[in-house]
């Protein structure tokens, strides 16, 4: 299997990546199974063990204030704004 050559080692030293994990569903959703979900999620993200499994791999769990559905949509809306923009600039394309 070929090396693939790190971030770094292709000049992205200044690369900032966030890992994130979410719940996505349909567009509809009634709220209270919304609000029942990001509870069962928030209770998961408080466990010990769950956080322990973070730090393993130098990762961590969002801050409370953060865990909310309001949250996760502003991130994920930044997020496409802040890739399309990297993805334009630099000429990227899909191939097969």
């Amino acid at each position: 299997m070929p090396d693939v050559a790190t971030l770094p080692e292709q000049g992205y030293e200044t690369i900032d990546l966030q890992l994130w994990h979410a719940l996505f569903v349909l567009s509809g959703t009634p709220e209270p199974i919304i609000e029942r979900l990001n509870r069962a999620l928030r209770l998961a993200l408080a466990d010990p063990k769950v956080i322990k499994s973070f730090a393993v791999n130098e990762a961590a769990v969002f801050p409370p204030v953060q865990q909310t559905p309001e949250a996760a949509t502003r991130m994920v809306h930044a997020e496409i704004v802040r890739w399309g923009d990297i993805i334009r600039a630099n000429r990227i394309e899909a191939t097969q």
